[in-house]
């Protein structure tokens, strides 16, 4: 092991940019350029290798001058996740670093940092770990972690909150849960537990499965559509990645 070494995960998050291109002290980080929705590394390693320390890092958009250009610190042997992403707007592509470290894990709990690459959203989540899968036992207040900022848990577009301390880990349920979207601040909810029977408050994102051994990215990418409703959230990605 290289004690002047970290390691970095690029995810491409900026929905209106063609493929992304990472240097870090002048070298490239890796050999095929990102489209929207990929992340550097493979699946069994999603790091990238740098040298440790104070370094230019410059984002390229596929043959065009760099997109972005400026020093970031790397400390020895630490882990980071790097998410370029967008406003929709080609001129004001931005990154937000994180460095990827965490408490412990238990056999039955692990830890996701949740991110919102929505522009001009404000879009938390509700993790439900479904207890079972014969829908007759129902998941219990226990069984739900609601993951965003202040009462209603609402998660603004990270490029209005651009600061990586604002985002910490929160503790799930290993295995497969439900992931819910928050999409309005009515008050009070139907059903918080059980967010399926509350349609006007949450819509189903989908499943994601954590293990208990893995922390994880989960994010949101894609943006709102014009249309209200049941249209609001379909061009909305939900995606999650290792992050060891």
């Amino acid at each position: 092991m290289d004690a002047n070494k970290s390691y970095v995960n690029v995810i491409h998050t900026a929905y209106n940019v063609d493929s992304i291109s990472i240097s870090i002290g002048g070298v490239p980080l890796y050999a095929t350029p990102l489209v929207f929705g990929q992340s550097s590394g493979t699946a069994t390693n999603p790091y990238d290798t740098t040298t440790a320390g104070v370094q230019e890092l410059i984002v390229f958009q596929g043959t065009h001058p760099p997109l972005i250009s400026g020093n970031a610190a790397f400390q020895q042997q630490s882990y980071y996740s790097l998410f370029v992403y967008d406003t929709l707007n080609q001129s004001s592509i931005k990154v937000i670093l994180f460095q990827n470290s965490v408490g412990s894990r238990t056999d039955t709990f692990t830890y996701i940092r949740y991110l919102n690459f929505v522009p001009s959203s404000l879009i938390g989540i509700k993790v439900v770990y479904p207890r079972d899968t014969t829908g007759f036992i129902k998941a219990n207040a226990g069984d739900s972690v609601n993951v965003g900022f202040g009462p209603y848990y609402y998660a603004y577009f990270v490029g209005d909150n651009p600061n990586p301390a604002t985002y910490g880990f929160a503790t799930v349920h290993i295995g497969i849960n439900n992931i819910y979207a928050f999409i309005d601040s009515a008050n009070p909810r139907i059903d918080t537990v059980n967010p399926i029977n509350d349609s006007a408050n949450f819509k189903y994102l989908g499943q994601l499965q954590f293990d208990s051994t893995i922390n994880y990215n989960v994010y949101l990418q894609g943006f709102l559509d014009s249309l209200q409703g049941e249209n609001l959230l379909k061009n909305i990605q939900l995606k999650s990645f290792p992050i060891n």
